[in-house]
């Protein structure tokens, strides 16, 4: 990967925890941790460190994990790009 794309990878995955950490105190005391899409929240959780930097944690991970394996995911040689061949089967 470039250099540009580690500063951009690196700002869009720690800017939620910079956000969050500075509006923590405006944030009311019960988080909702549980959503139903179209719906109204159907769980709620005091508010702790987990509860409020959950997803941005998950997104964190996700990211190190797709990074990861990218790194170590070897590229296809020529001869496995290359579409069977009766030829070359003995055909």
């Amino acid at each position: 990967m470039s250099r540009p794309a580690l500063c951009i990878a690196g700002l869009l995955f720690s800017l939620p925890f910079v956000l969050l950490g500075v509006r923590y105190g405006a944030l009311p005391a019960e988080i909702a941790v549980l959503r139903i899409p179209g719906s109204h929240a159907a769980a709620f959780a005091a508010k702790s460190a987990f509860t409020v930097f959950r997803v941005p944690l998950m997104n964190s991970i996700h990211g190190i994990m797709a990074a990861v394996m990218l790194f170590l995911c070897q590229p296809a040689t020529e001869e496995e790009r290359q579409p069977d061949n009766p030829e070359s089967r003995g055909q």
